[in-house]
């Protein structure tokens, strides 16, 4: 009878031959599942093998460049592992795609919409499968802000810069000054700090900041501006249009302090009465006068003795100028003193009554204090006309009161007067504006080195 299947206990030597297979052949269900030949060579007739080779893939395009484009602008991508092999097809939506160069640089155009592109690498040469297809999905860069142009001034003085923002996908505006040689002061809307040679803002929502700086040392600086996207999902802007700001430390930067021709005159008492601008000279009455050191160089300064400073009969309209001033009080004890005096039927002036500095307009009951006092202490006061009827007052760079006061002749000829009344003390830095001055203003006058 016929062995028709080969069991364990029918081979005692665990070898199978021919011998104990009555057919020769061993059949699938004569074998394991799992056979273990690693101890063993296997030969096999080549005709019946049956090859499962896989085929090899190219790699796919490694693309490198940026990913944002301003719109319907064009941008350019590398496939950084090019080769002169390979040939590339590229699908583009809302684009269109320039031929690859022998460098692997291909130019992407947007056409409309937010565009993309699929890319694989192919050959018919190397035997090789096509790569995996890449997609690049491309994003939109902001548009660029625009920026005012101050006028150029002196060092230490406040220049503004407003930032208009032109795409409503922004939330950072970087104010570029191209140097560190100035310092942050304040912005209108949100938060703003300096970065190295830029100041950043944020928190601005829909609003244009207004950015305030004081450029410390002469120079031409080229100021731009650009948006930025903090999340990422939108490309940085392009830079503003370049303002060039010129910043000095002259004499006229000092007449000029604000770079708008405001300021009318400026009496520095450089050892004279002159007016910085010249238009308004003064002239010396009297004596008792002298040129100590002040709170800038020299200043002018009075004993008990009768002495003023005349100024002719100028274009000043103390009803709507504001006045700018230093000084230092000899005499704490003094009453009824006139520090400043315009005069043209009309009184306003400025005088020390009672230990205290006070501002008297039309009469002396219409008086409003300014400061205590203080002997031998270089004192800053603005006075700024608001309107016919509305002073602010300053003191040491502080605003000390609002004040309601009666109105004044609106005739543009007052005579003016430097010390009046006797009055001992020293004066310094005297301007005179052509109109209100701001809080900020203010404080440069009061900050000036």
């Amino acid at each position: 009878m016929a062995l028709t299947k080969v069991t364990s206990g029918g081979i005692t030597d665990s070898a199978i031959t021919s011998a104990k297979i009555n057919d020769g052949a061993i059949t699938n269900d004569d074998i394991n599942a799992t056979l273990d030949l690693s101890t063993k060579t296997v030969t096999l007739p080549a005709a019946s093998v049956t090859a499962h080779a896989t085929t090899p893939t190219l790699d796919s395009p490694s693309i490198t460049g940026t990913l944002f484009v301003d719109d319907g602008s064009t941008v350019s991508h590398t496939i950084s592992n090019w080769s002169d092999d390979v040939s590339y097809t590229i699908t583009p939506t809302n684009c269109t795609v320039g031929a690859v160069n022998s460098s692997g640089v291909f130019v992407v155009t947007h056409t409309s919409g937010t565009p993309s592109y699929t890319i694989k690498a192919t050959t018919d040469s190397l035997g090789l499968a096509d790569s995996s297809v890449v997609t690049k999905n491309i994003g939109f860069n902001l548009s660029a802000p625009t920026i005012s142009s101050p006028a150029d001034v002196g060092t230490a003085t406040d220049v503004v810069y407003t930032i208009t923002s032109t795409d409503s996908n922004d939330d950072k505006i970087i104010l570029d000054m191209g140097s560190s040689n100035f310092t942050y002061s304040s912005v209108s809307v949100g938060t703003a700090s300096k970065v190295g040679n830029t100041v950043e803002c944020i928190g601005f929502t829909t609003n244009n900041p207004a950015v305030t700086i004081q450029f410390t040392a002469e120079a031409t600086y080229s100021v731009t501006a650009k948006s930025v996207n903090i999340a990422g999902t939108y490309g940085d802007s392009a830079s503003s249009s370049v303002d060039s700001i010129t910043i000095t430390n002259s004499s006229l930067s000092q007449l000029d302090i604000f770079g708008d021709g405001s300021c009318k005159g400026l009496w520095e008492f450089s050892s004279n009465v002159n007016d910085t601008g010249g238009t308004y000279n003064g002239t010396l009455v009297g004596t008792g006068h002298a040129y100590p050191s002040g709170k800038f160089g020299t200043c002018i300064r009075w004993d008990s003795s009768y002495g003023k400073v005349n100024i002719a009969p100028a274009a000043f309209e103390p009803w709507q100028d504001s006045i700018s001033f230093w000084y230092n009080c000899v005499n704490a004890s003094q009453s009824d003193k006139h520090l400043i005096y315009f005069y043209n039927g009309t009184r306003y002036y400025i005088r020390q009554m009672s230990g205290n500095i006070k501002i008297a307009i039309v009469g002396n009951s219409d008086h409003r204090q300014i400061s205590a006092t203080s002997e031998g202490a270089w004192m800053h006061v603005v006075i700024s006309r608001e309107s016919s009827t509305s002073i602010k007052i300053y003191s040491n760079g502080s605003l000390v009161s609002t004040e309601t006061v009666s109105a004044m002749s609106t005739s543009s000829a007052y005579n003016v007067h430097f010390n009046a009344e006797n009055w001992e003390g020293a004066l310094d830095h005297i301007r005179i504006f052509d109109r209100a001055l701001t809080s900020s203003e203010v404080s440069t006058l009061y900050s000036e080195s």
